[in-house]
């Protein structure tokens, strides 16, 4: 299997020919109160936002620390947000770190085996999103949401040959006083690119939980996600993981096998067949 050691040519390759802006800027003055009009919360959960937002039903505990819940924007659609915990005590594998003397570089999806003999690749749009105390800590974090998005990639190429190509890099200023708002506030203002996946990362310390994402059972155009800061290893399960919730797969518990049990999301890389039917099914999403 080839490998690269750098993405410092590929990434000067592709800036060079994005429509969009290599790095873009979102977001108002920096404001963590969350308090705008009509927000309040039930312990931890957000129960109203802006206008633009009302929640639908309870709050749902699915156990071991997952809740899901439903929301309404100002369209009548209705959005699930699935809230994952943060896994403890994740350790980076070294074949995961640039400099490391077992780096392994980055996967190159052209050469990985197909799955699925002739079938075609689709390939997906991806805008790579990191907020303000993200970009604070990383001065060099395009290239490491590069490795981040390529390498949790890597399984949805090789069982469903879906191909995810990084659009752009962007600067985000997350807003808001809870978890939940941090995702919708990346939802209001990632509206206005073009279908695909949003795939944000953050170290907002009101974003107490593993990840968050808008979890769909029906094609709308864009998938949202948000994963905090876990070091190389962990934020990488944590995409893998949130962007399955994206494709409509919710979470599994107990003894099933697959990245989107929690008891198995950061040792693995592949889905249980409910949920690899599931995705394959719906490959041409986004």
């Amino acid at each position: 299997m080839k490998r690269i050691q750098s993405p410092t040519s590929y990434l000067s390759i592709l800036l060079c020919l994005l429509w969009v802006p290599a790095v873009a800027s979102v977001g108002a003055a920096d404001d963590k109160s969350g308090k705008a009009a009509g927000v309040y919360h039930v312990g931890d959960h957000l129960v109203e936002t802006n206008p633009q937002f009302t929640r639908q039903g309870e709050v749902r505990d699915l156990g071991g620390g997952v809740f899901e819940f439903d929301m309404v924007d100002a369209f009548g659609k209705k959005i699930t947000i699935v809230d994952d915990p943060k896994f403890e005590n994740v350790v980076d594998d070294p074949r995961d770190i640039p400099g490391h003397k077992d780096f392994q570089g980055f996967e190159i999806e052209e050469d990985l085996p197909h799955a699925f003999g002739k079938t075609s690749t689709v390939h997906i749009p991806v805008y790579a999103v990191a907020d303000e105390e993200y970009r604070a800590t990383y001065p060099d974090w395009t290239s490491r949401l590069f490795q981040i998005i390529e390498t949790a990639d890597n399984s949805y190429y090789r069982d469903f040959q879906i191909n995810w190509v990084i659009q752009g890099y962007y600067a985000w200023t997350s807003n808001g006083g809870s978890k939940e708002w941090i995702l919708i506030d990346l939802y209001n203002d990632f509206q206005w690119l073009g279908d695909g996946l949003v795939i944000a990362v953050t170290r907002d310390p009101n974003f107490n939980t593993g990840g968050l994402a808008m979890r769909n059972d029906t094609n709308v155009g864009k998938g949202f996600s948000v994963s905090s800061d876990q070091g190389t290893s962990g934020t990488i399960s944590a995409v893998r993981h949130e962007v399955g919730h994206n494709y409509g797969p919710a979470d599994e518990y107990g003894s099933q096998v697959c990245v989107m049990n929690y008891n198995y999301a950061y040792s693995i890389d592949y889905f249980d067949s409910h949920h690899h039917g599931m995705i394959y099914s719906r490959r041409h999403w986004f």
